[in-house]
C-alpha cells in the first residue's frame, strides 16, 4: 500500500535545543532539524510540529500529550515510555525507531507509516487509523483494543500477544505475521485475511474443535 510521504524540505533550520524549543513560548514548531539530542522528563502539551525532522533524537519519559505531527520524520530515535496520548499524527514516518511502551492512547494516524521498529508494550488503545502501514515491525504485546482501522497494512510483523479486543478486523491482511497467541474474543475476526495454519492456531479462539 502506498502512504503518501511527509513533505519535508531538503533545507531545514538546524534546531539543537530540542528541549527548550518544546517548553517554549512558541506551540508552533516549523521546519526544524533536531539531530543527536536527548531530553528526559520534559512536559508540554498541544505542541504543533510541522515539517520536521528527528535523527538519532531520544525522547524519554516524556509527557507530550496532545501533539500534533504533520509532515514529519523521526529516523533512528528512541521515544520510550513517552507519553504521546490523544495526539494526531499526519503525513508521519516512523523508521528504525525505539518505541518500547510508549502511549498513544486515543490518537489519530493518518498517511503515517511505522518500518523496522521496537515497539513492544506500546499502547494504541481507542487509536484511529487511516491509511497506515506497520512494516518489518516488533509490536509484541502491543495494546491495540478498541481501534478502528482502515486501510492498515502489516507487513512482517510480530504480533505476538497483542491485544485487539473489540478491534474489527475485517480486511486486514496477517499473512506474513505471527500472531501467535493474540488476545481478543473471536469475533473481531470476522473478515480478516490469514494462512490456513494461522486459521487453524486462531480456532480455539472460535471454540471450533479439529480433529
Amino acid at each position: 500500500m502506498a502512504i503518501r510521504k511527509p513533505i519535508v524540505p531538503n533545507i531545514l533550520n538546524a534546531n539543537d535545543h530540542l528541549a527548550s524549543t518544546i517548553k517554549g513560548d512558541n506551540p508552533e514548531i516549523e521546519e526544524q532539524h533536531f539531530s543527536n539530542q536527548q531530553i528526559t522528563d520534559v512536559n508540554s502539551t498541544d505542541i504543533h510540529f510541522s515539517a520536521c525532522r528527528f535523527d538519532s533524537c531520544n525522547l524519554i519519559q516524556c509527557d507530550l500529550k496532545k501533539a500534533r505531527f504533520c509532515d514529519v520524520i523521526f529516523h533512528t530515535c528512541d521515544l520510550s515510555n513517552t507519553d504521546l496520548s490523544f495526539s494526531h499524527f499526519n503525513r508521519v514516518e516512523f523508521i528504525n525507531c525505539k518505541l518500547t511502551g510508549t502511549h498513544f492512547m486515543e490518537s489519530e494516524f493518518l498517511a503515517t507509516s511505522f518500518s523496522d521498529i521496537q515497539a513492544k508494550y506500546a499502547v494504541f488503545s481507542s487509536g484511529k487509523f487511516r491509511n497506515v502501514l506497520f512494516n518489518q515491525s516488533q509490536l509484541q504485546e502491543i495494546a491495540l483494543d478498541n481501534c478502528r482501522l482502515e486501510k492498515v497494512t502489516f507487513t512482517n510483523c510480530n504480533l505476538s500477544l497483542a491485544e485487539l479486543y473489540h478491534t474489527p478486523l475485517k480486511d486486514i491482511n496477517l499473512t506474513t505475521c505471527d500472531i501467535t497467541h493474540i488476545r481478543l474474543t473471536g469475533t473481531e475476526l470476522r473478515g480478516a485475511i490469514v494462512t490456513p495454519a494461522q486459521a487453524l492456531g486462531l480456532s480455539r479462539l472460535l471454540g471450533i474443535i479439529i480433529e
